[in-house]
């Protein structure tokens, strides 16, 4: 591989070879710095606080388990039961899928 490697036109200075690329540059500091190390820091924080799947007994109509679904994923749990039950028109085991949850997903501890 020689040094005169075609390049588009759009591709930035920093990223052609010997020009402050660390996966080319032997020299690159390995530190993560600006905004990635932010970004990564914030996606481990987000992580650590991320729940288990567990049926909900704040958010619970019948079972616990839209509720349970919505405080997982941040979602309202409203939405979520009207997505269940919007697709039970169609045809296809909704309901039975939901009664194998209400069985198969814990209860929520508090």
């Amino acid at each position: 591989m020689g040094a005169n490697i075609m390049r588009p036109p759009h591709c930035p200075e920093t990223h052609r070879p010997g020009k402050g690329n660390p996966r080319v540059d032997s020299g690159a500091s390995t530190e993560a710095t600006g905004p990635q190390h932010a970004y990564l820091g914030g996606m481990s924080q987000n992580m650590q606080q991320q729940r288990k799947l567990a049926r909900s007994r704040r958010q619970r109509v019948i079972g616990g388990v839209c509720g349970g679904i919505a405080e997982r994923y941040g979602w309202s749990a409203n939405g979520v039961r009207l997505v269940f039950i919007l697709s039970c028109l169609l045809p296809g085991p909704q309901f039975l899928i939901y009664l194998a949850m209400w069985l198969i997903i814990p209860r929520s501890e508090y």
